[in-house]
């Protein structure tokens, strides 16, 4: 799958999601603790929105290198078709 080298594995993503959340509680305190909870949902909601508008656009982007891919063999055999026509007169 083409994915594996565009996206982030899950791990990677889970990662940076609490790296960011861990910033966020430690810049805000003890005290913001209701304040870190909101953030951290809103931030949750973003990531997972995120997450999934880059999986849409890698999924875009394989049917198009399939696509490619198939017209790329076409090509091939058509050109070898030719050659050996070619060859033969």
């Amino acid at each position: 799958m083409h994915s594996a080298k565009f996206m982030p594995t899950t791990r990677q993503k889970t990662a940076t999601q609490q790296s960011t959340l861990a910033k966020m509680h430690t810049e805000l305190g003890e005290e913001h603790a209701a304040l870190a909870a909101v953030s951290e949902e809103v931030l949750a909601k973003y990531f997972k929105e995120a997450d999934q508008r880059a999986e849409a656009r890698v999924m875009r982007l394989e049917k198009q290198i399939d696509k490619m891919n198939s017209v790329l063999s076409r090509h091939t055999e058509e050109i070898k078709t030719i050659r050996s026509d070619t060859s033969k007169l």
